[in-house]
C-alpha cells in the first residue's frame, strides 16, 4: 500500500515541481515580444509571470536591445523609401496623443491610403516645462 500524504504537503510538492518546470524565454525573443506589443520590459515580465512562465533578466534584454536597434532602424529606413516609391498619391494622416487634455506630444503618422504602408512618422513635442527638444509653440489642439 502507498503512503497517504498529506494534503498541504502534497500541494506544496506540486507547486515545487511546477516552478522548476516553467519555461525561461530567452533575451531576444522578450525583446521581440516587447517590440512587436510596444510594452516595456516590467510590463512584459509582468504578463510572463502570470502567465507561468520566467520572464529573462532585464540586463540580458538590454544588451539584446543595443544589439538591434541599429538593424531595426535600418530596416525602418528600408521600408519607409520603399513605400515611399510605391506612393499611390492618396494619402492618410493619423495622430495619436499622450493624453486625452493638454498632451504635452502627439505622434503624427502618414499612411498610403491605398497600400496601407507607413510614408513617415514624426514626434511633436510642446514647448513648455522642462521638456526637451521641443518643436512646437502653439496650442496643443493645433499640433495636428
Amino acid at each position: 500500500m502507498g503512503h497517504i500524504v498529506h494534503p498541504k504537503r502534497k500541494t506544496k510538492a506540486m507547486h515545487n515541481i511546477l516552478l522548476h518546470e516553467r519555461r525561461r524565454l530567452s533575451a531576444r525573443q522578450m525583446l521581440g515580444a516587447c517590440i512587436m506589443t510596444g510594452m516595456p520590459y516590467t510590463k512584459g515580465a509582468r504578463f510572463l509571470s502570470l502567465c507561468g512562465t520566467k520572464p529573462p533578466v532585464k540586463s540580458g534584454v538590454m544588451r539584446q536591445q543595443r544589439f538591434c536597434d541599429d538593424k531595426i532602424r535600418r530596416l525602418k529606413s528600408i521600408s519607409l523609401m520603399l513605400s515611399r516609391k510605391s506612393f499611390s498619391g492618396y494619402l492618410s494622416i493619423d495622430a495619436r496623443w499622450t493624453h486625452r487634455r493638454n498632451s504635452p506630444s502627439c505622434t503624427v503618422t502618414a499612411l498610403d491610403a491605398v497600400t496601407k504602408r507607413v510614408l513617415a512618422c514624426v514626434n511633436i513635442n510642446h514647448i513648455g516645462g522642462n521638456r526637451q527638444h521641443a518643436q512646437y509653440s502653439g496650442a496643443s489642439n493645433n499640433m495636428e
